[in-house]
């Protein structure tokens, strides 16, 4: 059985310009992924899953499937639906999906228009 990669990494390396994203694969956590940064780790192949989290908060868990001598890369991105407050802050709902979502390159994104 042989061993693939899956690379983090932030679309908007300015969105929490001050937070690192703690990166779980399988449930443990394997790192922060910084602003401007990238973070992999080499997984035997097979089915995995992956999470992002920011404070109490974290993106729901995505599947991935690793190829051996493969790099898998997966965008840590805001979710969509973003909206401003009465102030002009940014809020996201975070009730369904979250403050983050992970997407495999190559895969649909949620729409930023709500239906």
């Amino acid at each position: 059985m042989g061993t693939g990669r899956i690379t983090f990494y932030r679309e908007r390396p300015r969105q929490d310009l001050r937070r690192s994203y703690r990166i779980l694969v399988d449930g443990g956590e394997i790192g922060t992924l910084e602003h401007s940064g990238s973070l992999g780790v080499d997984l035997p192949e097979g089915p995995h899953t992956g999470q992002a989290r920011i404070d109490g908060i974290g993106s729901p868990e995505q599947s991935f499937d690793v190829h051996a001598d493969v790099e898998t890369r997966v965008c840590v991105c805001p979710t969509p639906h973003k909206r401003l407050d009465a102030v002009g802050n940014m809020r996201r709902a975070t009730s369904e999906v979250g403050w983050l979502i992970l997407v495999p390159d190559g895969t649909d994104r949620p729409s930023d228009r709500k239906s």
